[in-house]
């Protein structure tokens, strides 16, 4: 089967992550092609093209000298008159139905509004069937009012299969006008087994932690949403009676966590340890004996970071949003403690600093939810996520 997964940009992110990994999969047995519409770009995007397989065509529009002059032509008309001639678009979509001929495509799987967008523009009249992923983009869609009625029903019309990836997307989902016909399926993304690059005694070295300390941890991208500040609000309220050294690692970069690392003051600086970003967290993931994420992101789905912390056995601590109840649950049972957000739409620092307590004050909690991540880890192996996507695809081969 001759297979191209379109996404709006390659730069990192949970969508981009499971491309990667779903195409690893996918190339033992079938021709793979990646479409990188290369919208909201940023310089993140050539680390993330590298991680694919050589084996792997990588087809783009970015290097279009065309589109380029026509959507510096459709910025000055819109200035001129005021009014949207969507040249460039016009253009973009030429290039993608191209590239469908050229290579003979069977079936397209598209990623993230923009490009299911313009992949539903592009094949509007030729039947190649179309299967799409909300990654949790059409809730922000929704919320924030990005998209025309008209852009929206352009693409619940074309579609022929929608994955969702969980039941809190699919709630959101059902507010849309979406053809009976339509396959939807649930499927989670996918996560390999973790393997460290660097021992967690090393780790504890370098930062000079004792070895009975506690560690708690957080890795995510480096937005403000996910609630970096929080946790390091949490932390500081955490009581300075505690008989064991207590230590925070935040394992990421950005504009924010440098503000945030240089407000720390200096009996916080040997606690609170800002590790920078690394494609391979899973040593630092390691290290801690709790991990957190209480993020209050409205596009939230299934967090890559969550997913990597129950596949080490750490318990979580998290908050609400998107998937993550979902995530944690295994039979009914939860791998941490979900924290509510308050009526502002954050967690509540107080209740993010109790959690972190309860694991402080209660080692067979923290034993418990270790071994509970591991079970809540089981739905995410990338071999079931990749074999349930090759049975959909299948469903539309000739």
């Amino acid at each position: 089967m001759k297979i191209l997964i379109a996404i709006t940009n390659l730069s990192i992110g949970g969508a981009q992550t499971l491309i990667i990994r779903l195409v690893e999969g996918l190339i033992q047995k079938h021709d793979v092609y990646v479409y990188d519409f290369n919208l909201f770009t940023s310089k993140e995007n050539i680390s993330t093209k590298q991680r694919f397989d050589s084996s792997v065509t990588l087809i783009t529009d970015r290097h279009d000298w065309l589109l380029k002059k026509l959507e510096l032509l459709d910025y000055y008309l819109h200035k001129l008159f005021k009014w949207q001639f969507y040249l460039a678009d016009r253009r973009r979509c030429y290039l993608f139905n191209k590239a469908t001929i050229d290579y003979q495509i069977d079936v397209v799987n598209t990623h993230l509004f923009h490009s299911d967008y313009f992949v539903t523009k592009s094949l509007s009249s030729i039947p190649i069937p179309i299967v799409m992923v909300d990654h949790g983009d059409y809730r922000f869609v929704l919320e924030e009012n990005v998209a025309s009625q008209s852009m929206i029903s352009q693409i619940f019309d074309r579609v022929n299969a929608i994955v969702y990836i969980s039941e809190s997307n699919l709630q959101v989902l059902k507010t849309f006008q979406i053809e009976s016909s339509t396959i939807l399926r649930k499927i989670y993304n996918g996560f390999p087994s973790q393997e460290l690059q660097l021992s967690t005694d090393e780790i504890r070295r370098q930062l000079k932690i004792n070895s009975d300390s506690i560690i708690f941890g957080m890795v995510a991208r480096g937005i403000p949403e996910k609630g970096w500040k929080e946790a390091i609000e949490a932390f500081k309220l955490l009581p300075a009676t505690v008989d064991r050294e207590l230590h925070l690692i935040l394992v990421g970069d950005s504009q924010h966590l440098q503000e945030l690392k240089a407000e720390l003051t200096a009996d916080l600086i040997d606690r609170i340890h800002f590790a920078g970003y690394t494609e391979r967290p899973e040593a630092w993931i390691q290290a801690c004996d709790v991990c957190l994420l209480p993020t209050y992101f409205a596009g939230e789905s299934l967090p890559n970071s969550i997913a990597e912390y129950l596949s080490l056995g750490k318990p979580v601590i998290a908050t609400t949003v998107g998937g993550i109840p979902e995530m944690l649950t295994d039979r009914e049972q939860l791998a941490g403690i979900l924290i509510d957000l308050d009526r502002d739409g954050r967690p509540s620092i107080k209740s993010l600093s109790n959690a972190m307590l309860a694991y402080i004050e209660d080692r067979n909690l923290l034993v418990n939810h270790s071994q509970q991540a591991h079970l809540a880890f089981e739905k995410f192996r990338i071999e079931h996520c990749v074999l349930e996507y090759e049975k959909l695809f299948s469903q539309f081969s000739i």
